[in-house]
């Protein structure tokens, strides 16, 4: 099994745009003059609420994909498309596939608002269904739990900034182009800065807007087959 290429879209906020409008030009130049037919389309996403019907095999339609290809969703919050990655797997060693193409996509920007009254967002992606508490609130105790201070995350996050900005130039050729849309994902900071912003989960917590995820759109895509 291989892995032949892996690709995504700019990280932006894509306003008006369907999911297909995101993840098909990704997946255009991903199949482009293959010698061979997809056999699966497994598309991994956390916010599904308000898409529409079957969200892969839109995706699989607009992408001019062939009406025979195996279209399957897959939702594990944020190990969705992993676990995407890891079902495509799976079907090749056992045979019954020999090219897959797995898909991660979320489009975070514009989420509908349900009959309660609440977004999507919060409520599909953000929320513990248990405890009722969003994800950077139970990111604060597990950080009680293993005694983490507030200086460990931030050092954490800065080693992580200092190596996307090492390597962000080698794999900048990964990134289809989608009209005028800027890859957003680049943003500046300080380091020093850091350390002086607020928590933003609770007085005692450790997480700042510096160490936790932005609102942002976009889609990877990976192609494996059998040999």
């Amino acid at each position: 099994m291989n892995i032949i290429t892996c690709k995504r879209s700019p990280i932006s906020k894509y306003k008006g745009r369907s999911i297909s409008d995101i993840t098909s030009p990704v997946i255009a130049s991903v199949v482009q003059d293959l010698p061979f037919e997809i056999d699966e389309l497994i598309v991994g996403s956390a916010l599904q609420s308000g898409r529409g019907q079957n969200i892969a095999k839109q995706i699989a339609i607009h992408s001019n994909l062939s009406l025979n290809v195996i279209c399957t969703n897959v939702n594990k919050v944020c190990a969705s498309s992993i676990k995407g990655l890891d079902i495509g797997m799976n079907s090749i060693l056992s045979g019954k596939n020999n090219a897959v193409l797995i898909v991660g996509v979320e489009k975070m920007s514009e989420t509908p608002i349900l009959d309660n009254g609440q977004n999507s967002l919060m409520v599909d992606a953000l929320t513990c269904g248990i405890t009722k508490k969003v994800m950077g609130e139970l990111a604060d105790d597990i950080t009680k739990r293993f005694q983490i201070e507030k200086e460990e995350i931030d050092q954490y996050a800065v080693q992580s900034y200092k190596k996307w900005s090492q390597w962000k130039d080698k794999y900048k050729d990964l990134i289809v182009p989608i009209d005028e849309v800027k890859d957003d994902y680049s943003f500046p900071f300080c380091f020093e800065k850091m350390k002086t912003l607020k928590t933003i989960f609770g007085n005692n917590g450790v997480h700042t807007a510096a160490t936790s995820s932005k609102v942002a759109d976009g889609c990877a895509v990976t192609l494996i087959v059998s040999e």
